[in-house]
């Protein structure tokens, strides 16, 4: 017997090796790569040069500081004051400004006369209303101090105003031993000292805006005064200023004029404004012409800046570096033979070593601060060029350079340097001039950053 066996062997269909399968992954990979590289890198590596403004660049709210010119007057014997000259008001010279009654008995008779003849007319009461009015404008919260400035100023106003019209009164011409005194200066009469008269912006400290530590002292009506001691102020001239703190400088710099809204009562002026430095800190001066007698109360205001919104081109801080460039003084441009166009008179030799003039037509990049920049890669302009000034003898020889601002951008291959004129900035951004000659435009692609640039060929 003999066993049989089913001979059964599986034969397996190997598969053959497709390279085009492979090769077609692989090209499928760098595709992917590529394209991720381009939507997610270079967005991060290039910015598009779009349009906006600095608005917000001071949009905040400052404390400032009045400075005037003030002559504090110092009473000329001890008694009780009472004053000719209304808080706030124009005085001249030889008119009478204030009284001093040394014995007292007129100070009775008038406190006696205010609680039985005095009357305001309606002028008188518009005055009252109007500090009422200055006061639930200002009033806050934290600066609950303010209110008992206010309340001695009004205080002070209604004595002047009853004791005036209580003056027009014969009756108390010869009342109790009093001397009138006349006033030496010219200006506005002010009826409060704080220390501050003759503050400028030579001796400005910054512990001067802590509003917290400001006192005034009201000179009142009916008030014993020293001899020697304060007895009114004037403000000798229409011209003012403010100072206020400022931490960021550079965005005041290009700023040679600003208009200022006073939130107290939203009247607006224009002003000259400067940036000055004292012991570390920073101050914005901005001085005035206009308003200083509706303000001659008040030591500190409360501004804004309504006019700080420049429009142009945005482009990243970080996108900013500079360039030198050739820098040819403005003088020596000028107009030569039958053409119309600005170029240099320039003194060359020909092949004999003879002089000749002859004119050269640079492109000029950038005119600013009397001087003209010229790329140093110019073929018409050359360092060591002597070039000569019309109708003179004077001679300047190129090569003086100067760094210019300007940001690199990208044409599809290489990196090209484009001039700015900053006028402007905010927190992230410059704000540049529009249509600058050989400046950037809206759309172009610019690098974020400057250092990127490296990486490609610049020309």
């Amino acid at each position: 017997m003999s066993d049989q066996y089913n001979d059964t062997r599986i034969y397996r269909k190997h598969k053959r090796f497709n390279i085009g399968i492979i090769f077609c992954i692989v090209i499928s990979l760098y595709f992917i790569a590529y394209f991720c590289d381009y939507f997610f890198s270079s967005s991060n590596v290039f910015y598009e040069v779009s349009k906006g403004t600095t608005a917000g660049l001071m949009e905040n709210q400052y404390n400032a500081l009045v400075m005037r010119t003030e002559e504090i007057v110092n009473s000329e014997a001890s008694g009780y004051i009472y004053f000719f000259v209304g808080d706030c008001s124009p005085v001249y010279v030889g008119q009478t400004a204030y009284l001093i009654d040394k014995s007292g008995e007129l100070s009775a008779r008038l406190k006696a006369a205010t609680q039985t003849s005095a009357v305001l007319n309606e002028n008188d009461l518009n005055q009252i209303r109007s500090l009422l009015n200055d006061f639930r404008t200002v009033f806050s919260d934290d600066e609950y101090y303010e209110t008992y400035h206010y309340k001695y100023q009004t205080e002070s106003r209604i004595l002047d105003l009853l004791n005036n019209n209580i003056f027009d009164n014969d009756t108390f011409a010869n009342a109790g031993t009093y001397i009138r005194f006349a006033s030496k200066n010219a200006g506005i009469a002010v009826h409060y000292t704080d220390g501050f008269e003759g503050v400028s912006s030579d001796s400005l400290e910054s512990s001067m805006f802590r509003k917290a530590d400001y006192s005034k002292k009201i000179i009142r009506a009916d008030d014993y005064v020293e001899s020697g001691s304060p007895a009114y102020k004037v403000i000798t001239s229409e011209d003012w200023s403010l100072a206020i703190q400022i931490s960021n400088p550079d965005s005041f710099k290009n700023l040679d004029y600003v208009n200022v809204t006073f939130l107290k009562d939203g009247i607006s002026a224009d002003g000259k404004f400067e940036i000055i430095a004292k012991g570390g800190k920073y101050y914005g001066i901005i001085s005035l012409s206009k308003y200083m007698v509706r303000y001659a109360s008040e030591r500190y205001l409360q501004i804004t800046f309504s006019d700080d919104k420049l429009s142009g081109l945005t482009v990243p801080k970080s996108a900013v570096t500079e360039e030198y460039y050739y820098a040819v003084p403005e003088e020596y441009l000028t107009q030569g033979g039958n053409s119309s166009a600005y170029g240099f008179a320039v003194k060359l030799r020909d092949s004999e070593g003879k002089e000749y003039v002859e004119m050269r037509y640079p492109e000029i990049v950038l005119q600013k601060d009397n001087l003209c920049y010229i790329s140093q890669y110019s073929t018409e302009l050359k360092s060591g060029y002597r070039i000569i000034k019309t109708d003179s003898v004077s001679e300047f020889e190129v090569g003086m350079k100067a760094p210019v601002s300007g940001v690199y951008a990208y044409n599809g291959s290489t990196s090209e340097f484009r001039i700015i004129d900053i006028l402007g900035e905010n927190r992230e951004y410059y704000i540049v001039k529009e249509n600058t000659s050989g400046g950037i435009k809206l759309y172009d692609q610019i690098y974020t950053d400057y250092q990127d640039a490296e990486k490609n060929d610049k020309r």
